[in-house]
């Protein structure tokens, strides 16, 4: 097995002959994502982790890891082109970090490619699912889904859900807590939510993105296709062209997850599985074929404008279900929703939607505008018109609100009544006792308590009042900084300094490090005077400038000046324990 030192010196080589663009393939193939900070002996080294080089080995397709299995026996040559970093440039095998790797995971890699092959997908089908049907019936429960995470968003947004650890079940459980009255599938919601980043967890508390705020203000057709964009992004390009083949085909014989499985045998199976699993919930594949939104997202097609026509016509309105409630034959306009919002919460979201009437979102609304303007909103959202008992409750609201104004007066609030008998029937009320309340002029009281905790009993005791503070709350957002690409320059400057004399290079004391610590053999060419010497040597120790080595030629030791060393590469034969 290669030492580090030789896959690291093997690597640089490699950088030498590659291109900033080459090079940025190859690392992002690998999946490494270096800083700026790094040098090129830090690349090399991450490149040729046994990790990195899987990541890379697992994305490609069975046929071309079977040509890759024949050069790693020896058995031939290769009959495809191969990746970038694959293949020795030099020669007719593989790279020797490629080689490594698949030594590493050898009894992976052989359980892989004794797996038996894709079958041979149909030539045509005689009857074709309608792709657009199956992700039509997908539909009512997406939309419930889209709602309840809607929900999430907005409760997770106006609340501060302190948590230590940012787990799906127990932001879950703490929505449930704060609005016991919606029936949601909270785990679902939590789940999407934490997927797509829309629900961000930092320093101890849940907040929201940006783009959950956007997704909230969408249709439901523009929501479905933000979610679906986002799985399929999440899809190495070398599967959604592999997808796009086998759906061209007329579908395989088999589900399409099994499909990808066998024509991608190194991908960890459980990524293949989340995958298939969430496309599925999105309603992009429906039992082993793939829907028309799959279809969509093969083709670039506008998402939304494609959804949209499939999507269940929105409800012309709502009912009213009791005093205080109504309900809704069908998913609800985004137009809808805002003008129930103004007077009633929403219990149940989706298909059947339901919102109670709440006496606290009626008085805030009341802030901004009067009982009348506010029955007109709601006469375009609930069919037949606002009922009376209605009408009358929005109104006796407003009136007895106004006459019960409420000011803060450091440490306690000031209320002003609109005459003497509210006062005297404030002052009586037992269930007023904990204000404490005291009266400093006919019409005006004192409670000790601030004014939020005084409105708060007031309300509960039956006294409706205005709140004192109309703006809107501030949504907890949490921006979180996309990650840039390093710029094309960098990349040029490490392919440089990987072509840099070992005299000049700020790698070398790190490649004759490793060397030593693996007693690694090297190949050195030495200036001497106007001439080079080769000589393979195995490095000792290096201190001020100056390499100790032992010349296995004529086995002696010689102490070499760094800046005197022309190049290393490594020795092409192993050095044993005993050497």
């Amino acid at each position: 097995m290669p030492a580090r030192a030789e896959l690291t010196l093997a690597a640089l080589g490699l950088i030498h002959h590659c291109s900033a663009k080459s090079l940025y393939e190859l690392a992002s193939a690998r999946g490494v994502t270096p800083d700026e900070s790094w040098n090129v002996y830090t690349l090399a080294k991450a490149l040729i982790e046994p990790g990195a080089v899987w990541h890379q080995l697992s994305h490609l397709g069975r046929s071309t890891l079977l040509v890759v299995d024949e050069l790693r026996q020896k058995r031939g040559q290769a009959t495809v082109e191969l990746p970038w970093g694959v293949a020795d440039p030099n020669g007719d095998g593989l790279r020797p970090e490629v080689t490594h790797a698949v030594d590493t995971f050898s009894s992976e890699w052989e359980a892989s490619m004794a797996q038996p092959g894709p079958p041979a997908p149909h030539t045509s089908m005689t009857s074709a699912p309608d792709q657009a049907e199956a992700l039509r019936q997908t539909l009512p429960r997406i939309i419930d889904a889209l709602d309840e995470l809607e929900l999430a968003i907005t409760l997770v947004a106006y609340n501060d859900i302190s948590q230590r650890t940012p787990s799906g079940p127990l932001l879950a459980k703490a929505l449930g807590h704060l609005d016991p009255e919606v029936s949601a599938d909270w785990d679902e919601a939590a789940d999407w939510g934490i997927w797509s980043g829309f629900l961000v967890h930092h320093g101890g508390s849940w907040w929201v993105s940006d783009a959950a705020l956007d997704f909230v203000a969408a249709e439901h057709s523009a929501q479905l296709a933000t979610l679906a964009n986002l799985w399929w992004a999440r899809c190495d390009n070398a599967v959604q062209a592999e997808l796009a083949r086998a759906l061209a085909d007329q579908f395989p014989p088999t589900s399409l997850a099994n499909y990808a499985r066998t024509y991608f045998p190194l991908l960890d199976a459980s990524t293949l599985s989340n995958f298939f699993e969430r496309g599925h919930r999105l309603g992009a594949l429906s039992g082993h074929r793939g829907t028309a939104l799959l279809g969509y997202l093969i083709e670039g097609k506008n998402l939304a404008d494609a959804v949209e026509p499939l999507l269940p016509q929105p409800a012309p309105g709502v009912y009213l279900d009791s005093v205080d409630s109504v309900v809704g034959a069908g998913p609800l306009s985004r137009d809808h929703r805002e003008k129930l919002g103004l007077v009633a919460r929403c219990v149940r979201a989706g298909m059947t939607p339901r919102w109670v009437i709440d006496r606290d979102v009626v008085l805030r609304s009341l802030s901004a505008m009067s009982a009348g303007d506010l029955c007109d909103q709601l006469g375009a959202v609930i069919i037949g018109g606002v009922p009376e008992s209605l009408r009358h409750q929005i109104h006796d609201w407003e009136s007895r609100a106004q006459s019960l104004v409420l000011s803060p007066d450091f440490p306690g609030t000031v209320l002003r009544c609109a005459d003497h008998y509210l006062s005297e029937l404030l002052l009586v009320d037992q269930k007023l006792n904990t204000l404490h309340l005291a009266r400093t002029d006919d019409t005006i009281l004192m409670s000790q308590r601030d004014i939020g905790q005084t409105r708060r009993v007031l309300l509960d005791s039956g006294y409706p009042t205005l709140p004192g503070d109309v703006t809107a709350p501030s949504p907890r957002v949490r921006t979180t900084p996309q990650a840039t690409p390093l710029p094309e320059s960098w990349w040029v400057n490490i392919i440089a300094s990987a072509n840099d004399m070992p005299r000049n290079a700020v790698w070398t004391e790190d490649v004759l490090r490793d060397a030593i610590a693996e007693r690694t053999l090297l190949a050195l060419a030495v200036r001497v005077g106007d001439t080079e010497r080769h000589m393979v040597v195995e490095p000792r120790s290096i201190a001020g400038g100056r390499l100790r080595v032992k010349d296995t030629a004529v086995d002696v030791e010689r102490t070499l000046p760094l800046d005197t060393i022309v190049s290393i590469n490594p020795a092409q034969r192993p050095l044993t324990k005993n050497a």
